[in-house]
């Protein structure tokens, strides 16, 4: 509080919420003023805070209202270069994604691969997590949008005892997730034990309906399949 001395603060009895100011005696009528700081609760990501003046006849602005800002995780698709635009990605393509401007002072964020993807590594390194969920702590947000991209790999194997040639490997991302933008990194694939890789390689391949067809898949043999993808999280101010 500014002007020290002047004022006497104390919580009113019965509600922690309300404070009084009391002027000090002998003080010469005139006006006076008060500045305070007030903390946002962490909790506080809903509805409006307020903050009221009362005691004596407004002679201004008495009563203030806030909303918190929101973080979420989103993202739409606004471009796309195969045209004319359909809003399906096709093997090649490219997409763009926009999301809300947004101002938010950190949050936290988890991924979730899909059973088929394992993680290789991301930017910014992850806080913590295993070989499909990925946890990041305190990542700060800036109005516009922050991107997370995660490398995941892909591992197919027949354990046999037949041969599975022209099998179709298929996989799916969560909502929120890109691995078919501008910019990603191409996916790579290694075979062995006498497995061939798929004649077209690409994410939106992968995640299609029709998938990825596996030329040759004796039995023992293995697949991986490396790709790279992006968790896009938007702080929103309402």
């Amino acid at each position: 509080m500014t002007l020290p001395g002047l004022f006497t603060v104390a919580p009113v009895a019965g509600n922690p919420q309300a404070h009084t100011f009391t002027l000090a005696a002998g003080r010469t009528a005139g006006t006076y003023t008060v500045s305070y700081t007030a903390t946002v609760n962490a909790g506080a990501v809903n509805g409006t805070l307020n903050n009221a003046v009362t005691g004596a006849p407004c002679a201004g602005v008495c009563v203030t209202n806030h909303v918190p800002g929101v973080v979420s995780v989103a993202k739409t698709m606004t471009g796309e270069s195969n045209l004319p635009a359909n809003q399906i990605a096709e093997p090649g393509e490219t997409l763009t994604y926009t999301n809300p401007s947004a101002v938010a002072a950190s949050f936290d964020l988890r991924d979730t691969l899909g059973a088929n993807l394992s993680y290789v590594d991301s930017t910014p390194v992850r806080t913590n997590g295993d070989t499909q969920v990925s946890n990041w702590v305190g990542l700060p947000v800036a109005p516009g949008v922050t991107t997370v991209t995660v490398r995941a790999r892909v591992t197919a194997s027949n354990a046999g005892p037949s041969a599975a040639n022209g099998a179709v490997l298929r996989d799916s991302h969560d909502t929120g997730v890109d691995c078919t933008g501008a910019g990603l990194a191409p996916m790579t694939c290694s075979a062995s034990a006498g497995a061939t890789c798929p004649a077209t390689l690409s994410a939106s391949g992968l995640i299609s309906q029709g998938g990825l067809a596996i030329p040759a898949f004796p039995a023992g043999s293995q697949l991986i399949l490396t790709m790279q993808c992006k968790v896009l999280a938007t702080g929103m101010v309402p």
